[in-house]
């Protein structure tokens, strides 16, 4: 399984006939990068919950039509590239014959992929930046020691000298800070 991230989101509003009717300024991109179309494609373009990859879609008209269903779920739909959350909830105003919907659509990035991007902040060597992605995204230290080219012994000599130049004292706290640098 691959570790993945939350990088971006946009909303959708939907009415109770299935039309988007407002989009925050992400939503196109997310959509196209949700339905993972062959170039032409317009499906993530459509003005209705065609828009959306099938199984969502068809929980939406589920949660829009039936006012016994639950008021909200996600789905998350992963791929090799990532993936998507969608979170959907139904809203009921006062007074309104029917019921709409709130979807949030949030990227899945690969971990190793977020924390490549936020390295151009940091100044460190191109080992360290190296050990930085492999730390990401391999699961154990001799995953990461066969695809650095070096022994055990050697990656955590490398791993402590990482580790002190960003004061962190594992893994966890060392992508924790990288990817903290994106939320400034």
């Amino acid at each position: 399984v691959i570790r993945t991230v939350a990088t971006r989101s946009a909303l959708l509003c939907i009415d109770a006939a299935g039309r988007i009717r407002a989009r925050s300024a992400d939503a196109h991109e997310l959509l196209f990068l949700g339905q993972h179309q062959r170039i032409g494609s317009l499906a993530w373009a459509a003005a209705d919950l065609s828009a959306l990859p099938a199984p969502v879609a068809e929980r939406a008209r589920q949660l829009l039509g039936d006012a016994a269903a639950p008021a909200r779920d996600e789905i998350t739909l992963r791929d090799d590239g990532g993936g998507m959350r969608y979170r959907i909830e139904r809203l009921i105003h006062a007074g309104a014959d029917a019921a709409e919907l709130v979807l949030t659509l949030c990227h899945l990035e690969p971990i190793d992929l977020a924390v490549a991007r936020q390295l151009t902040r940091w100044p460190l060597t191109p080992r360290e930046r190296q050990l930085a992605v492999a730390s990401a995204g391999s699961a154990s230290q001799r995953d990461m020691a066969e695809a650095l080219g070096c022994s055990i012994g050697t990656l955590k000599g490398y791993m402590r000298s990482l580790y002190a130049k960003l004061g962190v004292a594992s893994r966890e706290a060392l992508i924790e800070r990288l990817l903290g640098a994106a939320a400034r």
